[in-house]
């Protein structure tokens, strides 16, 4: 939420982390960047009288918001909360479903297993689902979004992976393979921190879970359509191969007296290719 802009002679509610708030006056803004210093002076509390510099991000509300800021706050620790006894597997499963196949005005991964939507009507019919029980866990709105704490966001990915799951597949596949990519680059390494290789012997969690996530996508999906998929993913790969053998032949057959057959069959194949693609 941005920082609602604050003026000289303002009366603020401060606080530091979940400590009482502090009615403050606000003496001199230099700047409304929440990495900047406000000189205040504290009219109440155990700094009661004193002039000091302190952070702009301590100053939450003007004095007379701050029950409202407070109720903001337990609205969303409530939210937060719901997702808290939900393997963390399971979280980043529908989380990457939904950043990943998802129109993000529909559905928008919130962090913390809430979901962010701007058409609350369209989620309830895309999912079959009636917008009250989506909102059963304690949804609410807030500016021009509807914020929806878990387990609405389960719903909605194993909806997406029951109505797409080939397309839900091809992403995991690229998920998968992009993980393993970097993990035999680095070894199995922090992506938040710096780059060490670790013992391959001891992985580090968040690949573990991404992994363990995939499965779950995939359960999700469903044993019919993974096995569809498979097997569409498994012709693929023989097509890939067999172009690539192809294209060695005519690369060959170009170097012959044969240029004229080799350029009349390149042109066969790129027709051929462009209806089947």
């Amino acid at each position: 939420m941005a920082m609602a802009p604050i003026a000289e002679g303002e009366r603020w509610a401060y606080r530091k982390g979940r400590l009482p708030f502090e009615k403050i006056t606000v003496l001199k803004v230099v700047s409304q960047s929440g990495h900047r210093k406000v000189r205040v002076q504290f009219e109440d509390g155990p700094s009661a009288g004193e002039v000091e510099w302190v952070g702009r991000q301590y100053l939450k509300a003007p004095w007379d918001q701050r029950a409202a800021f407070v109720e903001r706050e337990q609205r969303w620790d409530r939210a937060k909360s719901c997702a808290w006894n939900e393997p963390a597997s399971v979280r980043e499963a529908a989380a990457l479903v939904i950043t990943e196949t998802m129109d993000g005005a529909l559905a928008y991964d919130r962090s913390h297993g809430i979901l962010r939507t701007s058409n609350l009507q369209a989620l309830g019919e895309f999912a079959q689902v009636a917008p009250s029980v989506l909102l059963a866990s304690g949804g609410f709105e807030e500016a021009e979004y509807t914020y929806l704490p878990w387990p609405a966001m389960q719903t909605i990915a194993v909806a997406k992976c029951r109505s797409s799951p080939a397309v839900v597949l091809d992403m995991v596949e690229r998920d998968a393979n992009a993980w393993g990519e970097m993990a035999a680059g680095f070894g199995y390494y922090r992506p938040f921190g710096n780059r060490q290789t670790i013992d391959l012997e001891q992985p580090f969690p968040e690949y573990e879970t991404q992994k363990l996530a995939w499965d779950v996508v995939r359960n999700w999906c469903g044993e019919t359509a993974l096995d569809q998929w498979s097997e569409l993913a498994r012709v693929r790969g023989d097509n890939a191969r067999l172009m690539e053998i192809l294209e060695r032949a005519l690369a060959q057959l170009e170097n012959t007296d044969k240029k004229y057959h080799a350029a009349r069959l390149r042109g066969e194949v790129r027709r051929t290719v462009g209806r089947t693609s």
